[in-house]
């Protein structure tokens, strides 16, 4: 039950606006994968009925030219053919709203575009699976809050939403616990300088 898995901060960021400060990945989703990456921290914006890719304030790109931004459509798609060429795998996908006003209503309409109806491919539970329950599938560990009346008539995954920023040069790694079974060592310090 105890697993370390291979994750990368900010993923989306191969072909990101300002580059110089907000790029943090030089490998494709698709190549992140191939590579051994099975977390992928997913920063989000919701303009009008899309879900964009960025880096806080950077627009995350499909192309090297930056000509289309990047969709969380593109993202599921690829991870979904990663899983379909390999079964016995499992993706993990960390989603955060990382631009605009953060509010309950992020999520939801997520779930509603990319979950509702798709749910077999996903684990939604709050508890940590065995790996045998995951594999093939997608696994939510969601970082933005939602109402309690969401949990009526859907399940959020894995509530990271209490997930503590770790700026901090001289932060350590943080020990999460979030319910008496879900418990994480987060490591994601990002000011190293």
């Amino acid at each position: 039950s105890e697993l370390n898995i291979a994750g990368t901060h900010d993923s989306a960021t191969t072909y990101v606006a300002m580059e110089n400060s907000a790029r943090c990945q030089d490998k494709t989703i698709a190549e992140q994968l191939r590579m051994g990456v099975r977390l992928l921290d997913i920063r989000l914006t919701k303009k009008g009925d899309e879900f964009y890719l960025v880096h806080s304030l950077a627009d995350c790109f499909s192309d090297e030219a930056k000509t289309k931004r990047m969709t969380f459509g593109e993202v599921l798609d690829c991870c979904k053919a990663f899983l379909s060429e390999n079964p016995a795998e499992t993706v993990i996908l960390s989603i955060k709203q990382d631009r605009g006003i953060m509010n309950r209503w992020f999520f939801p309409s997520f779930y509603d575009k990319y979950i509702r109806g798709d749910e077999d491919c996903w684990y939604l539970e709050n508890r940590v699976p065995t790996l045998g329950e995951c594999r093939g599938r997608l696994v939510l560990m969601r970082r933005c809050k939602v109402w309690n009346s969401f949990y009526k008539t859907a399940e959020g995954g894995l509530n990271f939403s209490f997930w503590p920023d770790q700026a901090r040069k001289r932060m350590k790694a943080k020990k999460v616990k979030l319910s008496h079974d879900i418990k994480a060592i987060v490591q994601d310090r990002y000011c190293l300088t």
